[in-house]
């Protein structure tokens, strides 16, 4: 018996590979086409029968000896058609897909950089805008990989017409296959693109607004994924992205069970007469002929677009889902992230704070776990952060403001921990060895600006290691043991440091 594959093509046609046609070499050596044809076909059909019996290993080796042997070994060896494997990026069949993605791999790595370079230059070509949209879309894939794979193959003005086709796919393409397959790239070569990409809140929210879709699944899942990427690579425009948008609607948003008055301090409410509307739109008109350009970029900008309650309280999810898979990413932009659960849990606006409440719990409660430097006081719902800088913030969740700001440290807070009346709260510094204690008023006067001073400083051993990110998420955490006494626990010390007030 004799075993035939191949694969399913366009509008159903099937590609069928022929045994022994011509001879086995000829299969690598008559075409670039025939070669990621036929090497597709046997690394799928390898990885498919994976699960088969006792298979796996003789599949491994299949697969192995296809992808990298077999170019190496075979004479006059032609390399994979790269734009016949890129159809397959994001194949429904799983292992088509993987099997595509391992084959251009390879074949890339095994160019030399200045073949990279002419593979960049040929591809290049296929961006204009003459070019039809099918092509146009395999160059943006094909080029998407080698820039995500090979950064340096290529050249800063082809760089940023990558990144903006990425982003053009992202924003605009109806193709749902293609689109997630850009959102892949944006995510997998961030570094490469994040340069190119002059509205980062944009691409943020425009991520999060597809994260959250109901269907199709793939696409929320990718684009869940490539927040998560953006968010540990550039934290502050992660959280200034998602963060700034948690806040009160504006007036056209439903202010149901917002209660009376609650906006009537708000500049934003203001009205404008018939006679300045009219004026308003002279003056756009005027800009509109001056300097239509200006204009241009806001025109798709997501950056104007209200987000819902359930939205903000979506976004507070992604936002601890980055702060469990990498926290230490984000141990520089604490006091934003804390400002943004604060916003969400606003009183007047009691709408947006029942929507996002069970998610800033949960966000409060993965803070207060991960970071030594935040600390919570259920009882009186006092959340306190410090800051990168030294200083401390303290939080009333109750009320939704700062409480109080304490200035006394001069460098990375380490370490916080509250009483257990809540009256008294402990800082830890590990680069001054320093442990700081703060009198905490109750009274709503803290919110009115009254001080709260170090009354007692003590003086603990220095560390000579090097204060690094692990260092302050792990080595170090304060404990309460009593009113008057608490532990300050350095995991580089066999016993912890009790300290009394």
């Amino acid at each position: 018996m004799v075993i035939t594959f191949g694969l399913t093509g366009h509008n159903g046609r099937m590609s069928i590979m022929v045994p022994r046609a011509d001879g086995l070499n000829k299969r690598w050596t008559t075409s670039e086409t025939l070669t990621a044809l036929h090497t597709l076909s046997v690394a799928s059909l390898s990885k498919a029968l994976w699960t088969v019996g006792d298979n796996a290993n003789a599949c491994i080796q299949v697969v192995s000896h296809v992808i990298s042997e077999i170019p190496v070994i075979s004479a006059n060896y032609v390399n994979p058609s790269l734009s016949f494997l890129v159809r397959y990026w994001h194949d429904q069949t799983d292992d088509v897909m993987h099997s595509a993605r391992s084959i251009f791999i390879s074949a890339v790595d095994r160019l030399s950089y200045q073949q990279c370079l002419d593979l960049a230059a040929s591809w290049g070509m296929f961006l204009s805008k003459s070019v039809d949209k099918k092509s146009k879309s395999l160059a943006v894939l094909v080029l998407g990989i080698l820039g995500s794979e090979k950064a340096d193959s290529l050249d800063p003005v082809l760089s940023k017409r990558v990144a903006n086709a990425i982003l053009e796919i992202i924003f605009h393409e109806s193709n749902v296959q293609l689109r997630i397959a850009a959102i892949e790239l944006l995510g997998k070569g961030f570094q490469t693109w994040f340069k190119y990409i002059t509205d980062v809140s944009g691409v943020v929210l425009k991520l999060f607004k597809l994260s959250v879709i109901t269907e199709p699944k793939a696409l929320a899942l990718c684009s869940h994924h490539a927040l998560m990427i953006i968010g540990t690579l550039e934290p502050m425009q992660f959280l200034q992205a998602l963060g700034n948008k948690i806040r009160n609607p504006t007036p056209s948003s439903p202010t149901k069970n917002s209660g009376s008055g609650s906006s009537s301090s708000s500049t934003t409410t203001e009205e404008m007469t018939p006679m300045e509307q009219s004026k308003a739109l002279v003056t756009i008109s005027a800009l509109v002929k001056k300097h239509p350009a200006s204009l241009l970029s806001s025109s798709s900008s997501t950056t104007t677009e209200e987000m819902t309650p359930m939205e903000q309280s979506k976004a507070l999810v992604t936002i601890s889902a980055l702060v469990k898979k990498h926290p230490a990413s984000l141990l520089s932009s604490l006091p934003i992230l804390v400002e943004a659960i604060v916003r969400s849990l606003d009183p007047h606006v009691p709408y947006l704070r029942n929507a996002c409440l069970k998610a800033a719990t949960n966000l409060v409660h993965e803070l207060v776990l991960r970071f030594p430097m935040v600390a919570f006081h259920q009882e009186s719902q006092r959340l306190a952060v410090g800051d990168k800088k030294g200083p401390l913030y303290i939080y009333d969740l109750i009320s939704a403001t700062r409480w109080y700001t304490l200035e006394g440290h001069k460098a990375q807070v380490s370490a916080l921990a509250f009483s257990g009346d809540g009256k008294i709260l402990a800082s830890y510094a590990i680069a001054e060895s320093r442990v700081a204690l703060w009198k905490i008023s109750n009274s709503f006067f803290g919110i009115l600006g009254a001080s709260s001073s170090c009354y007692k400083a003590v003086v603990v051993s220095p560390t000579h290691r090097a204060i690094t990110t692990a260092l302050l998420l792990e080595a170090t955490k304060m404990q309460w043991i009593g009113p008057r006494d608490f532990l300050l626990i350095r995991t580089w010390e066999e016993e912890a440091t009790r300290i009394s007030i």
